[in-house]
């Protein structure tokens, strides 16, 4: 579900019109997908609004996040705003253009992020959230307008997009949009869906200008019971062509540095899951396989100055079935490999901080992970340490 951010976008813009027709409930499921992915939103300021019968325009609405955004839009129209006063229960009829959406992030303190961190267990406690897999399926068929166009999209200064295009048909969506990035170049998006009351189908997709598949993957969620959904996807992805969307999911200010992953993955995955996604101890009966080559990650490390640089080789496919994620109860683990992690302070400099080689063939009740390698105990010394790391710690502690 932790799909592609074009649903972020998608339900800012829907904001945007709820306002401008005077309608807003603050019950209905947009508002909570809002606030998981972008934190509490709220609007700054609104001008330059027109009301027609016909069409509202809005010269600019500029909303403010929790999570140290700011996400402009600007150029705004809605046709057929007042469609919702007699069928309030579906916004097809209803078209929304934006000429252009820029989100901006603002710098964050370390100091200040590790000491929120120190907080999120009684912050974890206050807070329960809710995101209905039924409620949020039957909220798009209901309150998506039948057609979205965004004419630019600036995400971060670096991360351009646009002409956004959403059409809606009942309960059949399509998203499409070109991304460009200054280190990655340029990629097309393209997104489907089917929300169906008791099967939910999606399938996102990643095209080269010469309508190559660098990543596509085809999800099918089927109900089985009044709460219970079982899933089932298959990914294939060159993972080159997945790295500008990591600067989509987690937004970051300026940065010279920006996470990279690299090589080609295969994965099938089935879980059977609660209607409440946020419910993670309810996730059962998970089975993953995965397969690649050549999977490379680098992670900035913001508090050493460097970044962690792993590398996955993988000899045999990797065949892992769980009782439960949380707690975490594995019953059967197949596959082997070989893992290097290091932390590298530039592009020619590496300390190397574990190099193993795994594997597993067990099918018992207590399966078994056979790992031999060498963990640099000097080299995680400095991780450790860290102001960061350990400040958090000592909160656990």
């Amino acid at each position: 579900m932790r799909k592609l951010r074009i649903s972020i976008i998608t339900l800012s813009c829907f904001l945007a019109a709820l306002i401008a027709a005077s309608w807003w409930k603050k019950d209905i499921v947009a508002s909570q997908l809002i606030n998981i992915f972008s934190g509490e939103v709220v609007i700054q300021e609104l001008t330059g609004l027109r009301l027609g019968f016909k069409e509202v325009s809005i010269q600019e609405v500029r909303l403010k996040s929790s999570v140290n955004s700011i996400i402009l839009l600007e150029g705004v129209k809605i046709v057929y705003p007042f469609h919702i006063i007699y069928d309030r229960d579906n916004t097809q009829k209803i078209e929304l253009s934006i000429e252009k959406l820029t989100r901006s992030m603002e710098a964050e303190d370390i100091v200040t992020k590790a000491h929120i961190n120190e907080q999120l267990p009684e912050n974890n406690v206050k807070t329960s959230n809710t995101l209905s897999l039924s409620a949020l399926s039957q909220s798009l068929t209901r309150f998506l307008p039948g057609k979205i166009s965004v004419k630019q999209i600036v995400l971060d200064g670096q991360l351009i997009g646009g002409p956004l295009n959403i059409a809606r048909d009942n309960t059949k969506i399509h998203a499409e949009t070109p991304l460009k990035h200054p280190q990655f170049g340029e990629i097309n998006l393209y997104f489907e869906a089917f929300l169906g009351l008791s099967e939910i189908k999606l399938k996102p997709r990643i095209l080269t200008n010469n309508s190559k598949i660098l990543s596509e993957s085809d999800i099918t969620i089927a109900k089985l019971e009044t709460d219970t959904w079982v899933l089932n996807s298959e990914l294939v992805s060159e993972l080159e062509s997945i790295a500008p969307l990591i600067e989509i999911f987690e937004p970051k200010a300026s940065s010279t540095t920006k996470p990279t992953v690299s090589g080609k993955i295969i994965a099938t995955t089935a879980i059977s899951l609660p209607d409440n996604l946020l419910s993670i101890s309810s996730y059962r009966e998970i089975d993953i396989q995965l397969n690649g080559n050549n999977l490379k990650a680098t992670i900035p490390y913001a508090q050493l100055n460097s970044n962690i640089k792993a590398q996955l080789s993988i000899s045999n496919p990797i065949k892992i079935t769980l009782e439960s994620l949380f707690p975490f109860k594995p019953r059967h683990i197949k596959g082997s490999g070989e893992l290097d992690i290091a932390l590298g302070t530039d592009k020619n400099t590496n300390t190397p901080l574990l190099s193993a080689d795994f594997s597993s063939s067990t099918s018992t009740t207590s399966p078994e992970l056979d790992i031999e390698g060498t963990f640099h105990l000097t080299s995680a010394n400095t991780i450790v340490n860290s102001p960061y790391i350990s400040g958090t710690c000592q909160h656990y502690l």
